[in-house]
């Protein structure tokens, strides 16, 4: 089958990322992908393993208002001829689902990955996508896609159309996503983390949905039982003056580090002996839960979206989303972590959630039963 695949854009992201794991592993479709904006982060990854890709510039405002990308985009699907179109995130269901339906493609798919978010949580202009989407969710799509459980309670809650919704977990290569010692040896040392130190880390961007604040007031508890660690945090952003006071302000900048790189997550994750996410709202079907528990990294995760169904028994949600409660179970995870057989086998069991559940290749036979 011919599939295009329309996403708002290709920078660093979770859903974008499973397009490209997506598109990468499925070797029985012709894949087409197309950014509503440039090639970001992503572009050249795929270009490079020899995906087509294009882009429709979107994000000047000289192709929006002569309409250049929306004739572009229609030359692509008339000269492609697609058997699907799938659009990913909300303001391309809304683009590639009245476009693709007026050019005749009756397989319109909509990919709502990560947004399970209150209507109040999103920007004035999404928020007017977001209620177009709904109330074109009856007469658009022909089928609705999520990553998470909860995202599709969201969505339906909010009014859109029933029976049509289904839920596909993101998958993951667990080949690349495995432990390394020597990869976990190379970036401890980057770090001068000497060896025994506990380094508990949190992967993800500086944005309010993270809640970076949460972790630093439940660490201060931590060190309050003097009790020695040190914590990574990584992503988009990471470096800037608001995180850097707040960290200073609790007499933490000797057991934080910060780093904004997004690359090698597997030598990110090896490196670390526990992964915390922090985050308020949002989360659908956090990639770095996966990715850390793949390498064999125990998780703590606050109790939103699916990281109850993620992580199961192989480590700890947070229910209460106060820093008592995750300074709490901070705690208990280090002194669990002293036993190293029990600590071990813990996270061998978390790699295993994830070989067995959320493999990569059972993601993308989900994805062509539903083309």
């Amino acid at each position: 089958m011919k599939i295009i695949h329309l996403i708002t854009g290709l920078d660093a992201g979770g859903a974008e990322a499973v397009l490209v794991r997506l598109v990468l592993n499925d070797k029985n479709n012709n894949n087409l992908v197309i950014s509503m904006k440039d090639l970001g982060y992503f572009g050249s990854q795929l270009t490079d393993n020899g995906l087509r890709v294009e882009t429709l510039g979107l994000n000047n405002w000289l192709n929006i208002i002569s309409g250049f990308s929306i004739l572009k985009f229609a030359f692509i699907v008339l000269r492609f001829k697609p058997d699907a179109i799938m659009s990913w995130m909300y303001h391309a269901c809304l683009f590639g689902g009245l476009i693709g339906r007026l050019l005749g493609v009756r397989n319109i798919i909509w990919n709502i990955l990560g947004t399970n978010q209150k209507l109040s949580q999103i920007q004035f202009g999404s928020r007017v996508i977001f209620l177009l989407c709904k109330y074109s969710s009856r007469i658009i799509p022909k089928k609705m896609v999520s990553c998470a459980q909860s995202i599709k309670s969201n969505y339906l809650s909010h009014g859109f159309k029933p029976g049509v919704f289904e839920v596909i977990h993101n998958g993951y290569d667990t080949e690349e996503f495995q432990f390394s010692m020597s990869l976990r040896d190379k970036y401890r040392a980057e770090l001068s983390i000497k060896e025994g130190m506990p380094l508990i880390g949190m992967v993800a961007r500086w944005h309010p949905q993270k809640n970076h604040a949460l972790l630093i007031e439940a660490l201060d508890l931590v060190k309050s039982h003097e009790i020695d660690f040190k914590c990574l945090f990584i992503g988009e952003d990471i470096n800037n003056s608001e995180l850097e006071q707040m960290i200073k302000s609790r007499g933490l900048h000797d057991h934080i580090f910060l780093r904004n790189e997004i690359g090698n997550v597997p030598k990110i994750m090896s490196s670390l002996d526990l992964h915390v996410l922090s985050s308020s709202f949002g989360e659908g079907f956090p990639n770095v839960v996966a990715e850390a528990m793949a390498c064999n990294v125990p998780c703590i995760a606050t109790d939103i979206g699916d990281t109850e169904i993620m992580i199961g028994d192989t480590g700890w949600i947070i229910n209460d989303k106060t820093p008592q409660e995750m300074s709490k179970t901070i705690i208990n995870a280090l002194g669990l972590m002293k036993n190293k057989n029990k600590w071990s086998k813990l996270g061998m069991k978390a790699r295993s959630r994830i070989v067995e559940n959320f493999q990569i290749s059972k993601m993308v036979q989900k994805y062509k039963e539903l083309y």
